[in-house]
């Protein structure tokens, strides 16, 4: 859990990179930011591409520029924040110059793989690594004053064989010892944990934490104090706790994202940690909520509610929001998330006392993907 002067100190330092990645806009709207939002899918008039919006204190939305690129899904930052870098459905990693009037496509790229669907860079900012959700493998490249150069593919069934239909690989993000690159791969039930070193990138060897059959493990975030991962499980709708020691997990417990007696299809996607670290959200995509899990700081989590995201009246056609991404603004106050089949962007406020979201405002974004500070 995150003391005073340490959330304090977030806060700063997550304004500072505001700052620099300010998009557009001269002056960010008062006591509010910045954002940006992917979009990509096949609905006829969609806008493929990346959107800056803005929020404000009263948690209104206002959409910026936008740059068109084909089928990208989501997105970092550079160390410097000079740069951004995107994975798309078709494979390839996108670089973007982030320039005052927005940004602009520098170069794409493919990763070796399949359907790449997340990426994250090296601690010391001199690797990217990219998830490639098709064939369940892994893409090494190196950062050649910014600029991605492919080194290696590494291929997640050649450490554990998958149980259904081949291995997917869904994330990709290090330790907060900076030591692994942990991947989590749906289609193998399981997480993996590679060796990274800055002189040699990740090692070809790996450990590997199994999940429940059909678990479907998706995404993760780390605890405060970088001794818990947190895990979103796509298709059995659980979130698991992993206790992280020496460079192993052990897998502690799981609980459901949805009510004993919901029925019908859900399955939860983004996972994140309020900035106190005493929170735990997950998004149902489905029942189309938020569930909010209260943490007790030694791996343990209890259901709270599910909070409802669906803010809009949309096409009858149209049976799901999808809440595909969703994250905390910068100060801890707001959740911005992306339905990505209603093709919205909510903003809600968040009570850290309580757990509780309320909805404040939303606007048109069609195929919302998702959302990056």
């Amino acid at each position: 859990m995150l003391n005073g002067s340490r959330l304090r100190k977030r806060k700063l330092l997550a304004a500072a990179i505001l700052s620099v990645t300010a998009g557009c806009a001269v002056n960010p709207p008062p006591e509010g930011g910045r954002l940006y939002v992917t979009g990509c899918g096949d609905d006829i008039g969609m806008q493929q591409g990346v959107r800056q919006l803005e929020w404000d204190a009263a948690g209104n939305l206002r959409p910026g520029w936008f740059v068109k690129c084909a089928e990208v899904n989501y997105l970092v930052h550079s160390a410097d924040g000079q740069l951004a870098y995107a994975t798309a459905n078709d494979g390839d990693l996108v670089t973007f110059r982030c320039e005052p009037a927005g940004w602009r496509v520098l170069e794409r790229q493919p990763t070796g793989g399949k359907v790449s669907c997340h990426l994250a860079l090296s601690p010391e900012g001199r690797y990217l690594y990219t998830a490639n959700y098709g064939d369940g493998s892994v893409s090494e490249f190196e950062l050649r004053q910014g600029r991605p150069a492919f080194r290696r593919l590494f291929r997640t069934e050649d450490i554990h064989p998958a149980a259904r239909d081949g291995a997917h690989a869904h994330f990709v993000g290090f330790t907060p010892d900076g030591k692994f690159l942990a991947v989590v791969d749906l289609g193998i039930d399981a997480v993996l944990l590679y060796p990274y070193t800055p002189e040699r990138g990740i090692g070809p060897e790996a450990s590997a934490v199994k999940f429940a059959p059909g678990a479907g493990p998706r995404h993760l975030v780390w605890s405060a104090d970088g001794k818990y991962a947190y895990v979103a499980n796509e298709l059995n709708s659980t979130v698991s706790v992993l206790r992280y020691e020496c460079g192993r997990f052990e897998l502690l417990n799981s609980v459901a994202t949805v009510p004993a007696d919901f029925q019908g299809d859900n399955y939860p996607a983004a996972i994140r940690l309020s900035p106190d670290g005493r929170w735990l959200l997950v998004s149902n995509r489905g029942m189309d909520t938020l569930a909010v899990l209260a943490l007790d700081g030694i791996g343990g989590m209890k259901e709270l509610r599910c909070c409802p995201i669906a803010v809009a009246d949309w096409p009858s056609k149209v049976k799901n929001a999808w809440p595909r991404d969703f994250d905390f603004t910068p100060d801890g106050e707001k959740i911005i998330v992306a339905n990505e089949r209603t093709g919205q962007i909510g903003c809600f406020a968040f009570n850290p006392a309580t757990g509780e979201v309320k909805v404040l405002s939303a606007i048109s974004l069609p195929g919302a993907m998702s959302v990056l500070f």
